[in-house]
Formats: C-alpha cells, sequence, structure tokens
C-alpha cells in the first residue's frame, strides 16, 4: 500500500471514528421512568363543559390521569402533534386556536408558582436513512405566550379535579399541523409539578405525535420511557376557517374598558322596552372604547343614559333620529367634559369607513329595504357599530346589538371563547366579552341616483326583522315607508355612519419625533414579476425587520432583522421564500418593524 493510500485510509478512518463518537455522545440518554399517579387520585375527570361542542375540541388521549414525572428542569416539557382535521368540519383553515388545556401534578414538594411556556410550533418534516419521513418538531416555536400558573391549579381529584384552561388572548393561527409543546420556562424555582400522562392501555400513540423535550433534545416517546406511558393529556380548543387570521384585518385595538377591541352590548338587557335601544347601545360601545364615559356610568346605566341624551322612542314604533344622536352627544361632551366631537355621512361609502377603521369608532344606521311591485320600500332600520374591515375582501366586522351570529356558525369572531348565549343578555357587559360578526360589503342601487353600501347576507332568517319595522326612520325616509312583507328578500344598506372623533390635541414630541423619522414607500414595479424594490426611510440607527406574508398571514420571508442603519434602505426582494422556492402569484403585504413604529403594505407577484 503507498503512503498517500494508508494515509487517506488512516484519514478516513480517524474521520469515522470521530463521527461516531460526536453522534454516540449525542445519543447518550438515560431512559427515564415515570411514575404512577395513586389509584385514589387517577380518575376520568371532564375536560370540556357541556355546549361547548360549537367550537373545534381536538384530544387524542383517554380521560385518565396516571403517569407523572417529577425530573422537569429549566426548558425540558411535553410536546405533542395536532391536527385540525379532527374537528371533521367543511373548512378548517385557517385555525385559530384559542384555549390549551392540561394537567399538573404536585408530587408534594414542587415550589409554587411555575412559570410555564405554551409554544405552538410548525411541523417539520426531516428525512434521513435512519428515519425516514420522520416528524420533528421545529427548532423555533411559531407563537409562544407564558403563563404564572398558582398553586390552587395542581391537580387534585378531590378539590382541583378540572384541568388548566388557559386562554389564548393574543391570536394563534395556523394552516396546517402544528406541535402544541408545554415547558418549563426556568423563570421559577425547580423542582416543577409534573405535565401528566394518560394510561398506557389505551389507544397507544404514534412516536412522532408525542415527545418529550429534554436537555434540550426532542426524544421520541418509545424511546424515552422504561416504562412507556399512554400519550400527554394536552387539549386544543379553537376555531376553524377564522377569519381574524387574515392579515387584511384592520380591528379596532384593545383599550383598558376594552379588552377585545370594539365592546358588544347587547340591547334586550331591559325586558320589554329594549326593542327600540339600538342606537344607544352601539352609541354606548363607541363610548366605552374611547373611554369616554361618566365615571358613575357601567355599561346598562350609559345606554339609559345616552337614550334620555338621544330621546329615543322605547315605543313599538319608535327609534331615534339622526340628528336627536347628534344634538345628544354634543350636549354629553359639554355636561361631562369630553374632549370629542361627532361626524355624520349620509349614504356613506364602504372606503369612506374603512379609511379610519381600526382608529374612529363608528356607528353605522342600516336601513332594510324591500322590492315590492317593482318599486324599492324602507321597511325600518337597526343600528349597528362597526368593530374592524378587511377593505382587501371587503368585510366588514360589526357589533350587533340585536344578535350575535357568530356564536351560532356564521362569520366572525368571538373573544374570550364562550357558549352562545341566547338567554343571558348581560354576558357582553363583562369587560371583553364580545361577538364580531362578519359579511361581506357591496353596493346595491336603489334608482339611477341612488346608490348604497350593503352588507351582503346580512339578513338570514334568523332574526326577527319584522320588529325593527318601523323604526329608526328619518324624516326624509317617511315617504319611503311599507309594512314588512315576509315572501320579499330584505336588503340592509348602510344609510348613514355617526363617527366620534377626540379632539386634536398638542402632538408630543416623541410622536413628533417618531412621524418624522420613519417611513415605508410603496414597492416598485407593483404588480411585479420576478423582482420589486422595497424602500424604507430612517432617520436615525435602530432595530429593524422587515417581513414578507401570504394573504393568510403566514410568514415567507424575512428581508431584514435587527439592522441597523439610517437613511434611505433600498431592499431586493425575488419572489421567493425563506427556503428559496418561488411562491406563487397571488396578493402579499411587507410590514415594517421599527422600534415602536410598524407599517404594512400590500403588493402583487404575477407569474
Amino acid at each position: 500500500m503507498s503512503k498517500r493510500v494508508h494515509f487517506a485510509f488512516c484519514l478516513f478512518s480517524l474521520l469515522l471514528l470521530l463521527a461516531f463518537s460526536i453522534v454516540s455522545s449525542t445519543d447518550v440518554f438515560e431512559r427515564k421512568r415515570p411514575s404512577p399517579i395513586p389509584p385514589h387520585s387517577a380518575f376520568r375527570p371532564p375536560f370540556i363543559d357541556e355546549g361547548e361542542s360549537v367550537f373545534c375540541y381536538i384530544k387524542y388521549d383517554s380521560d385518565s390521569v396516571a403517569w407523572f414525572f417529577t425530573d422537569f428542569e429549566a426548558g425540558d416539557g411535553l410536546t405533542v402533534l395536532f391536527d385540525p382535521t379532527e374537528c371533521s368540519a367543511d373548512s378548517l383553515y385557517p385555525f385559530k386556536i384559542t384555549n390549551v388545556h392540561f394537567y399538573l401534578w404536585d408530587a408534594g414538594n414542587s415550589i409554587w408558582p411555575v412559570e410555564i411556556g405554551v409554544n405552538v410550533v410548525n411541523v417539520d418534516t426531516t428525512t434521513d436513512t435512519l428515519n425516514p419521513g420522520l416528524i420533528i418538531p421545529a427548532r423555533f416555536p411559531t407563537h409562544s405566550k407564558t403563563f404564572l400558573i398558582p398553586e390552587d391549579s395542581a391537580y387534585d381529584s378531590e378539590t382541583h379535579s378540572r384541568p388548566i384552561n388557559l386562554y389564548l388572548d393574543t391570536t394563534f393561527c395556523m394552516t396546517d399541523s402544528f406541535f402544541l409543546e408545554i415547558v418549563y420556562t426556568g423563570e421559577t424555582n425547580p423542582p416543577y409539578p409534573s405535565l401528566v400522562m394518560s394510561d398506557s392501555t389505551y389507544d397507544r400513540p404514534d412516536t412522532l405525535e408525542n415527545w418529550l423535550k429534554f436537555d434540550g433534545t426532542y426524544r421520541e416517546w418509545y424511546d424515552a420511557w422504561v416504562i412507556t406511558p399512554g400519550r400527554v393529556i394536552f387539549r386544543v380548543t379553537g376555531h376553524p376557517h377564522t377569519l381574524d387570521c387574515n392579515i387584511c384585518w384592520d380591528w379596532m385595538s384593545k383599550t383598558s374598558k376594552a379588552k377585545s377591541g370594539l365592546p358588544d352590548f347587547d340591547q334586550y338587557q331591559f325586558g320589554s322596552d329594549s326593542v327600540a335601544l339600538c342606537a344607544p347601545t352601539s352609541l354606548a360601545n363607541c363610548l366605552v372604547w374611547l373611554n369616554a364615559i361618566p365615571t358613575f356610568a357601567d355599561p346598562d346605566s350609559l345606554i339609559r343614559l345616552l337614550s334620555f341624551y338621544f330621546g329615543t322612542d322605547p315605543l313599538a314604533n319608535g327609534g331615534t333620529l339622526v340628528d336627536s344622536i347628534e344634538i345628544g352627544l354634543d350636549s354629553l361632551f359639554e355636561d361631562y367634559s369630553l374632549n370629542l366631537y361627532d361626524t355624520v355621512l349620509q349614504n356613506p361609502r364602504f372606503a369612506d369607513v374603512s379609511d379610519y377603521a381600526d382608529t374612529i369608532p363608528t356607528t353605522l344606521l342600516v336601513g332594510l329595504w324591500q322590492r315590492i311591485d317593482e318599486v324599492w320600500y324602507r321597511i325600518g332600520g337597526h343600528y349597528v357599530s362597526t368593530a374592524g374591515i378587511c377593505e382587501l375582501h371587503s368585510w366588514t366586522a360589526i357589533s350587533d346589538p340585536a344578535k350575535d351570529m357568530a356564536e351560532t356558525g356564521g362569520k366572525g369572531r368571538i373573544l374570550p371563547t364562550h357558549d352562545p348565549h341566547p338567554d343571558d343578555h348581560i354576558l357582553h357587559n363583562i369587560n371583553g366579552y364580545v361577538s364580531h360578526d362578519v359579511y361581506v360589503s357591496d353596493t346595491l342601487s336603489l334608482g339611477p341616483d341612488t346608490t348604497l353600501w350593503r352588507l351582503k347576507d346580512y339578513y338570514d332568517g334568523s332574526l326577527p326583522w319584522s320588529q325593527f319595522a318601523g323604526h329608526n326612520f328619518q324624516p326624509e325616509q317617511q315617504q319611503r315607508a311599507h309594512e314588512y312583507d315576509s315572501t320579499k328578500t330584505l336588503y340592509a344598506v348602510v344609510e348613514y355612519a355617526i363617527m366620534i372623533f377626540e379632539k386634536p390635541t398638542l402632538v408630543t414630541e416623541e410622536e413628533m419625533e417618531t412621524l418624522k423619522t420613519f417611513e415605508l414607500f410603496q414597492s416598485f414595479p407593483n404588480p411585479f414579476n420576478n423582482q420589486t424594490v422595497i424602500k424604507y426611510r430612517l432617520s436615525k440607527a435602530i432595530d429593524v425587520s422587515l417581513v414578507i406574508y401570504n394573504i393568510l398571514g403566514q410568514k415567507v420571508r424575512t428581508l431584514v432583522r435587527k439592522e441597523k442603519q439610517g437613511g434611505l434602505v433600498m431592499v431586493i426582494w425575488d419572489g421567493k421564500d425563506d427556503r428559496g422556492r418561488d411562491l406563487s402569484s397571488g396578493i402579499y403585504f411587507y410590514q415594517l418593524h421599527a422600534g415602536k413604529f410598524t407599517q404594512t403594505r400590500r403588493m402583487v407577484l404575477l407569474k
């Protein structure tokens, strides 16, 4: 054997030995032994109350609480693969996760409280010669949120038999199967209570669906345990095909008095004379969002107060005049020193409201019209308030004082997750409980010179709209009045928009600096075929991220992250994702984050 060949052989052998030693060192893992939960504590508790079937509820384990393992350290946890197709819904994606459920077991020595991290992780498919088609959790989560769990949340069959139910008040939207991961953050002291597993005799899990995260590494289920427990007891509640997962939405933001965006008060909380209270109820939504209410006024007393200021007629043929609302608001603002003013638009366009969708609370008078004997007649009217706008798809979200369509399967969003409440008209008085219904906006022509903004499919037969017959007629509409005809289609058109503005105040130095410091420009060319240029301006050095999203709100490309520079910056996007794959034609959004500044613009890719 020549020296050159001998040297090459020795070098190859050395590298092979080194590689084997590295693999062996990373694969050294002492399998863990779970402990059984005492028989007197193991039972089959309910996870979910009756009536929540309106939401998607995913579980893969039995109800038996059987095993625990106490040696979890900071960063350790359990991970479960979830498949939303278990919901059996016709349209699943985007799927919005609203709640996660699990158990913690205290063996008697846990230190409380304990902080846990809820991570939702994209599925990553890795193929190699040892494990072809292996599905493993990705290294970085798609969504994360931390919770501090008090001692009284520990599982106990007698006093704390319910599982922990965590509400994700941030938007966790997924477009495929996902991993749900519960980990100990390390921000509280060990020893930690244990995450609980089910009985191994029930539906033994596939190793790819359950993982132990230990010492920074994911371990397949049957490779991790001396005695293999059953499935991890995690469960998920969510909404399939959720509209508010779409990045196009401009929602009314959360405020201290409106924790889920615009409030959604119910006009039927006062008994027999509630039919005519839609106007004061809708305006109450707006004022509470602005935190511009008298200190004594809770929702029901505020609605009563507004009905007094507006001169609302409680009779069956009554309602509220728009002129009366203007006069009443002016008096209210003056009497209570509220720094506000209102503007009324007659026959507004969708664009008139969408331009202020997330900043200006707006009440709409929706007229109910029918075409009878080839003539258009007005049957009645109903006030609602706008909760958000998706300009891209011409969607309008409303807080409707009379009906919560989203709670009975209609399009919309429900925050926080709660059951339909047909007989509980004060539930939405609780800060944060809302049901925002979504309708497509288009136009309806009532004559050669009259084209109005229409809420399509607003009438679906589920609400007896005849109760609004004769209501909320303005003086100029009386000549079009007609009785409701149940055999004719009912059309809902927006006749007035009442917008409430805060009076201008001096701009702070910090706000002025922000306005002068950052600017995101429209990409050029737009639409584009193979590449487009995105420009933004920074007048000072700051952490920056520039991210591309598709129409479902999925992040497809990160162009800039943590880049500190000033001046005009130009970035070229080639229409590819982070993996270098060509993206299909469609609408995309690019979003700039620079300190507290955020701006989003739209562009179109054409192949």
